[in-house]
């Protein structure tokens, strides 16, 4: 999938194309400007669009958080605990039993479980998605700008 930042680059070349030569400088130069603001514009639509799912999706959390039932109120930290676990598990309690079972049951070993599919549930619930990072920084260095 094209991003904007592609879709503005192959737009670029084309204009580059229709108007090669140094004569038509000043209409290349515009129809860049035209093409620059039209991207900052679809940005921001995006990044509103953006912003509107989240606070979206944070009214349905609350709303969940609010139910009374523990089917519906419940998912969030029921998963939440699970990753937990998960990850006490991996790091804190294998590693330690492992080197006890070890003494009685040299040959045993102790499941290890594959976190690749648990970590994005565990980051996202935390909020450490790594685009959240990209976005955070892409929008921190152009206000700098």
């Amino acid at each position: 999938m094209l991003g904007i930042d592609s879709i503005a680059q192959l737009a670029t070349d084309v204009i580059d194309k229709i108007w090669p030569s140094p004569e038509d400088e000043s209409k290349r130069m515009e129809a860049k400007a035209k093409l620059l603001e039209a991207q900052q514009k679809g940005e921001l639509a995006q990044l509103q669009n953006m912003w509107d799912n989240a606070n979206k999706q944070l009214e349905v959390a609350k709303a969940e958080a609010e139910n009374n039932s523990r089917w519906v109120s419940g998912w969030r930290p029921g998963v939440g605990w699970a990753c937990a676990a998960a990850f006490a598990y991996n790091f804190v309690l294998a590693p330690f039993s492992a080197a006890i079972v070890h003494i009685w049951y040299p040959a045993y070993v102790l499941p290890e479980l594959d976190l690749s599919q648990m970590l994005p549930v565990l980051l996202g619930m935390l909020g450490l998605g790594a685009y959240h990072s990209f976005d955070a920084h892409s929008i921190r260095k152009d206000k700098k700008k």
